[in-house]
């Protein structure tokens, strides 16, 4: 229960250290960061998914793309960071993704991933790549829900712009 406690309770306690306390503060702070959708049942229900992007992405400040992999009745089992890159360009291996989920038991997956500048155009090459990689996916019984991109207070879907 410690590393799932707020600072306040980890600082009420009398046996730990300072430096203990410190650890554990971060250790709590970190998975929460790392882990913000993980456990999440109803993930692909409302606003949920976009609440969740918004915190996944909201220090990164290169395009970062992830994968959120879900089991075949929707619940959320996973995310991998398949690519982290630079300010304005972001290239991934479609064997990573594909490997990802196989490996977690999932069905379904979700791509997402940031535009630092904020704008939520899909590019060319955005709406290129999610079709090869919704085309490459089906090809190993794999269905590929939604590819967001995310900015710094909005979400977008690339597959399905209006919702």
């Amino acid at each position: 229960g410690v590393i799932r406690a707020d600072l306040e309770e980890i600082t009420a306690l009398p046996q730990l250290k300072d430096s203990a306390r410190v650890l554990f503060s971060l250790l709590s702070e970190t998975i929460a960061r790392t882990a913000v959708c993980v456990g999440d049942k109803g993930l692909l229900e409302g606003e949920r998914l976009k609440e969740c992007l918004l915190e996944l992405y909201r220090e990164r400040v290169n395009e970062t793309v992830y994968a959120l992999y879900f089991a075949a009745e929707g619940e959320f089992i996973g995310q991998q960071v398949v690519f982290h890159g630079g300010i304005s360009s972001a290239k991934f291996s479609l064997r990573t993704i594909t490997e990802g989920i196989i490996r977690i038991g999932g069905k379904t997956v979700i791509l997402a991933h940031n535009h630092p500048s904020g704008i939520l155009v899909p590019s060319s090459d955005d709406i290129i790549s999610t079709k090869r990689i919704a085309a490459h996916l089906a090809a190993n019984e794999i269905e590929l829900l939604e590819h967001y991109i995310v900015g710094k207070d909005d979400v977008v879907g690339i597959l399905h712009p209006n919702g």
